[in-house]
């Protein structure tokens, strides 16, 4: 899987919660 997103987004996933996407997805740098 491929996932383009800008640098927030390091932030953005640590704190913010989506229980639809799998805890590997999370651990995406």
């Amino acid at each position: 899987m491929i996932i383009n997103l800008p640098d927030n987004w390091t932030i953005i996933k640590h704190t913010t919660i989506f229980p639809e996407y799998p805890k590997d997805w999370w651990e995406l740098e």
